[in-house]
């Protein structure tokens, strides 16, 4: 469980229910921030309007290639990664996979990178045309 931070790199983020569960994190205190694909973010079903409702800072960056991650990383020591984009397709039928783990030496190159992306991407309106 997150308690201190969870910084999320997703391409796209359409659940309502893992939506709804990051800002209950984000008002418990946790530092929550939440990089997304620029084009996605304007995606039929986009949680980015949401989550930024309830001041969760989101970045992107505009770009002809893809922010096509899918990790997050929780309080710096868990790793989620995998192919799945967090959909409810993507949870009831889809085939996908996550692997979790706590593993230090797989957790803290995609903490890094995340904090590589943060300084490169910004707070763009999402709505825009890439």
């Amino acid at each position: 469980m997150a308690t201190s931070s969870l910084d999320v790199c997703m391409y796209f983020i359409t659940s309502q229910v893992l939506s709804e569960t990051i800002v209950r994190v984000h008002r418990k205190g946790v530092s929550v921030r939440v990089i997304a694909d620029a084009e996605m973010a304007d995606g039929s079903g986009t949680q980015i309007p949401m989550l930024r409702k309830h001041g969760i800072p989101v970045r992107m960056k505009k770009s002809p290639f893809l922010m096509h991650h899918k990790f997050l990383v929780i309080n710096k020591t868990i790793l989620i990664s995998g192919s799945t984009n967090w959909t409810s397709a993507a949870f009831a039928g889809n085939w996908d996979n996550i692997i979790v783990t706590s593993v230090p030496a797989l957790v803290m190159p995609f903490s890094q990178h995340f904090s590589q992306l943060w300084k490169e991407f910004s707070e763009m309106d999402h709505k825009l045309q890439v």
